[in-house]
C-alpha cells in the first residue's frame, strides 16, 4: 500500500489546494473586476456610486457620456497599454452630462422645480441637489 501514499496523493493534495485557492481567491477578484467595469461603463467612482440617488439630480450619473466615450476618457484615445502621453485632458476638469430643462421623477421623491443646464457656469451650482420632503422642492447647492 505504500504506492497509494506516494506521488499520487501529493498530486491530489495540490489539486485540492488549487481548487480551494481558485474558489476563495479568484472568484471575489472576478466579481470585483465585473463591478468596476460596470462603474467604468457609467463613468462613476465607488464614492459617487455610494451617494444617495436623490443627490444625483435626475437619478443618473453626472459624468456618463456613453460606454465608448467613458472608456476613452479613462484610458485615453490611443495606445493606453504603452507608457505614452495619450490624454489631452489635465485631470482636473471633466465633461458633465447636461440634462433636459424640466425635471419630474416617477420615483419616491417628486421633483417639482425646473432647471436648465444651458449655461455651463450653472453645472457646478446644480450638481448637488437637496430634496426637501416637506415642501417637495429641489434647491441647488
Amino acid at each position: 500500500m505504500p504506492f497509494l501514499w506516494g506521488k499520487s496523493f501529493l498530486f491530489l493534495e495540490h489539486t485540492a489546494f488549487s481548487g480551494i485557492l481558485v474558489i476563495f481567491d479568484y472568484y471575489p477578484l472576478g466579481e470585483m473586476v465585473i463591478f468596476h467595469f460596470g462603474l467604468l461603463s457609467i463613468n462613476e467612482t465607488t464614492c459617487e456610486q455610494a451617494k444617495p440617488a436623490n443627490l444625483k439630480f435626475d437619478f443618473k450619473a453626472d459624468y456618463n457620456m456613453g460606454r465608448r466615450n467613458n472608456f476613452q476618457q479613462v484610458f485615453g484615445w490611443g495606445l493606453w497599454l504603452f507608457p505614452l502621453n495619450t490624454t489631452v485632458e489635465d485631470g482636473m476638469h471633466f465633461q458633465i452630462r447636461y440634462c433636459a430643462a424640466t425635471m419630474t421623477s416617477p420615483r419616491k421623491y417628486h421633483l417639482v422645480n425646473a432647471f436648465s443646464y444651458v449655461d455651463p457656469a450653472n453645472q457646478m451650482r446644480y450638481k448637488r441637489v437637496i430634496n426637501d420632503r416637506l415642501s417637495r422642492t429641489v434647491t441647488g447647492v
